[in-house]
């Protein structure tokens, strides 16, 4: 009876866990596995290409980690997120779609979006409205218009904008309205100096500027 009792604990937390890296999977696990207390979701570094869209999920309020870095996914469906209300980390990265869904704008409480390495990634636009934002991993993606908005993430403490090819330089007024940024780094050029005084938290800088001169 102590042992049933002892075991029941880590039963529990195994059913509100689904960790399946490294498993050669071409698509998600059964609809089974997705139960409505879920907690977290690591699927990466697997083959998963596709979401079918006839998989009819509930909502998962409880699910504030989802891993689906290192995998084959070319397109999400318009509603995937949306079943994620209280998602808080999101890891994306290393996925070859070219945008995300609109559904990416319902994860109202989302801490950290990693992005990195999704090599044909040229639109974010939506990403914008997640106020809530802290850390936004944008290196190595092909994002063309990453300023437009980007000053609305008014929270955001990390972000990383390296090997961003098209992003040859940030414009002046941008980064000052990002004055609680602990972490940055790009590879596009800062048009002004005196603006990095106003990231007075600032930790972590790597960059490069136009002008150092006064």
């Amino acid at each position: 009876m102590h042992d049933v009792l002892r075991d029941m604990p880590l039963h529990i937390t195994r059913k509100r866990l689904i960790v399946k890296a490294y498993m050669l999977l071409k698509e998600l696990p059964n609809k089974e596995e997705w139960i409505e207390d879920l907690e977290k979701v690591s699927l990466m570094r697997n083959f998963i290409s596709i979401i079918l869209q006839t998989m009819k999920f509930p909502k998962f309020p409880k699910l504030t980690t989802l891993f689906l870095s290192c995998n084959s996914l070319k397109e999400i469906p318009k509603s995937f997120f949306g079943h994620f209300p209280n998602l808080k980390i999101l890891d994306l990265s290393g996925n070859p779609f070219k945008s995300l869904p609109n559904s990416i704008s319902s994860l109202e409480k989302l801490d950290a979006l990693l992005l990195n390495s999704c090599r044909k990634l040229e639109s974010i636009s939506l990403v914008f409205k997640l106020q809530a934002l802290k850390k936004l991993n944008l290196e190595n993606t092909r994002v063309e218009e990453i300023l437009q908005g980007l000053e609305m993430l008014v929270i955001l403490r990390y972000l990383n904008l390296r090997f961003i090819e098209c992003l040859k330089e940030i414009p002046t007024g941008l980064l000052s309205k990002l004055c609680r940024l602990r972490y940055l780094v790009t590879h596009s050029m800062l048009k002004n100096t005196e603006e990095m005084k106003e990231l007075n938290k600032l930790e972590v800088f790597e960059g490069w500027f136009c002008n150092m001169g006064n």
